[in-house]
């Protein structure tokens, strides 16, 4: 996989690591549940919407190409005029 060179996605593994360091010092706190999943998965979302087209489609191959496979077969069921 390619090193990543957006600064938002740098931020926000820093951020993150900072997070975890304060929850390790304070065990009794220890709450991943709540307000720091949530608050990550934010961080990931303005991650990914900053994130140019092409790296997008380099990133997620897979589900680009499952998403064009499924699309294509939905649009030629459509053009299928054959009735039995």
């Amino acid at each position: 996989m390619m090193a990543s060179h957006n600064p938002d996605i740098a931020v926000a593994k820093t951020d993150t690591h900072d997070r975890v360091e304060n929850i390790e010092s304070q065990p009794e706190k220890n709450d991943f549940s709540g307000k720091m999943l949530n608050a990550d998965a934010k961080l990931a979302t303005e991650a990914e919407h900053s994130m140019p087209l092409w790296q997008g489609i380099k990133t997620y191959r897979k589900a680009v190409f499952w998403s064009v496979l499924v699309s294509t077969s939905i649009i030629m069921e459509g053009y299928d005029t054959t009735r039995k």
